[in-house]
């Protein structure tokens, strides 16, 4: 069973039962589909920090990708750490 984001480096502190730290480099599981030519480091992402909703308590990891634009993302930790249905993504 993958997950939906695995750790490249290992940080100081962080969630998900301490697999996740702020500075971690994470790959995002669709990087298994990478195909040549793509850009090396398509679907890698480094996660900024952690946070919780103002409105739901929810725990929440920011993370921003290594490619270009660079765009920052926000997922629900419980998301961020689910593993990956291997029904619906077999590879």
């Amino acid at each position: 069973m993958g997950l939906l984001f695995s750790t490249i480096k290992q940080s100081i502190s962080g969630t998900c039962d301490g697999r996740f730290h702020t500075g971690d480099k994470v790959q995002h599981f669709k990087r298994e589909m990478v195909e040549q030519g793509d850009p090396k480091d398509l679907y890698l992402y480094r996660v900024l920090g952690f946070a919780t909703d103002a409105d739901t308590l929810e725990d929440l990891v920011i993370y921003q990708a290594e490619y270009f634009p660079f765009q920052v993302w926000v997922r629900k930790e419980a998301d961020f750490c689910a593993p990956v249905d291997k029904v619906k993504y077999p590879n």
